[in-house]
């Protein structure tokens, strides 16, 4: 489906400044590739074409192109919402996809501008014509939303100070950058429950042990009372566009297998599926047993593997991608939509726990553990739930 850019613009406000929620508070113009996709399909198109079909409708409509940049999309006009919006958007999608480690700021930008809009890079300032004339938009967008639309959509945030002095404004809208959203991946992996739960994720995020890892601007956010709402949201965005995986300590990504048990009077069988995986892969584990793992179809995971996961987690690898098919020396399991699935912080009895750490094992009442073939100092038991392993996931 194709559709242009006045279908677009209140596509986009209504995602990224929508009335409901935003009405007399600051709020920053946070777009990212999970609000294009949500904007997308307000119109009817596909989440994973949203991007490329947006950025193609601006080349039809000749407001971005090779030779003039985003220049006639700065000078857009009519429109309510005004039609640079969506030009507005697009400068804080490039934002948003920048990753920890890109030295000069401003020529990271802008070759992260060049590329999501198809057209080359300059080699002289600025790296893509009209840059600068369409981030003073950005004053008009807040005066827009001050005057005409009295604040119901919230008041547009700009802060002050700005490094680098142009582009440092979209930057600034990001709530979330890709480097972010890499750290995030073991925080909902830890709290995810207790977001889907309603829990104020800005809280969680304050209380984690892992959020120095966090970018400087977002820990800066996290201490603004006046953007708690707003950041809030992105936190909840992100956490429903997370697809389970996690950075390990290389920069690597890691996905998370989603393991099952099946108990008793069924021969006792861990199971885990990879809901990130497109198509089946063949993987080697512990001892070279080869194991077939997709998205949905359950694959049995030796229990000889839990003799690894003494030391820490089992991973595997599938070419380029790295797989968590065993957590470590001890997994919660309780009654979820798949059955009995491992969850990271257990909140519901009974609980499942499957584990060589002794001290676990001797908490666990002898009545309470199955008979059933593990390796030697390994135990599974279901029993109630202590208070520490409610909460210890949640606040390490």
């Amino acid at each position: 489906m194709t559709c242009d850019l006045d279908a677009w613009t209140p596509a986009l406000a209504d995602t990224l400044l929508p009335a409901e929620v935003s009405a007399g508070r600051l709020v920053r113009l946070n777009c990212d590739d999970a609000a294009v996709g949500e904007a997308a399909r307000q119109l009817g198109i596909g989440r994973a074409r949203a991007v490329q079909e947006l950025v193609a409708c601006l080349h039809a409509e000749g407001t971005v192109s090779a030779g003039g940049g985003v220049r006639a999309l700065a000078r857009a006009t009519g429109g309510n919402p005004p039609r640079y919006l969506s030009g507005l958007a697009l400068l804080v999608l490039a934002a948003s996809r920048m990753a920890p480690g890109e030295d000069n700021t401003m020529a990271a930008y802008y070759l992260r501008l060049a590329d999501l809009l198809g057209i080359p890079l300059r080699d002289t300032h600025p790296g893509v014509v009209g840059v600068p004339e369409l981030v003073a938009r950005f004053s008009d967008l807040a005066a827009w939303l001050e005057g005409d639309q009295a604040g119901t959509r919230g008041l547009l945030d700009i802060p002050e100070h700005l490094h680098p002095s142009i582009v440092g404004l979209p930057i600034s809208q990001a709530l979330l950058r890709a480097g972010d959203r890499n750290v995030l991946g073991a925080f909902f992996e830890r709290t995810s429950r207790l977001i889907d739960a309603g829990w104020d994720p800005v809280h969680q995020l304050r209380q984690w042990g892992g959020r120095h890892d966090l970018s400087a601007p977002l820990q800066q956010l996290l201490e603004r009372t006046e953007l708690h709402a707003s950041l809030a949201g992105a936190l909840r965005a992100a956490r429903r566009a997370w697809d389970g995986s996690t950075v390990d300590a290389d920069g690597r990504c890691l996905l998370a297998g989603q393991l099952a048990l099946h108990l008793p009077p069924l021969p006792f069988t861990i199971s885990v599926t990879v809901p990130p995986l497109s198509e089946t892969v063949a993987v080697s584990g512990p001892g070279g047993q080869q194991i077939e793992l997709d998205a949905q179809t359950p694959a049995a995971v030796p229990v000889d593997w839990l003799r690894t996961a003494e030391d820490g987690p089992v991973i595997v690898a599938a070419g380029e991608e790295r797989i968590r098919v065993l957590s470590g020396p001890t997994m919660l399991f309780e009654v979820t939509q798949l059955g009995v699935g491992a969850v990271a912080v257990a909140a519901e009895d009974p609980v499942w726990v499957l584990t060589c750490e002794q001290s676990l094992i001797d908490a666990c009442p002898p009545e309470t553990r199955y008979r059933v073939p593990l390796p030697a100092g390994w135990s599974c038991s279901a029993t109630s739930t202590p208070n520490c392993w409610k909460t210890s996931s949640a606040s390490a």
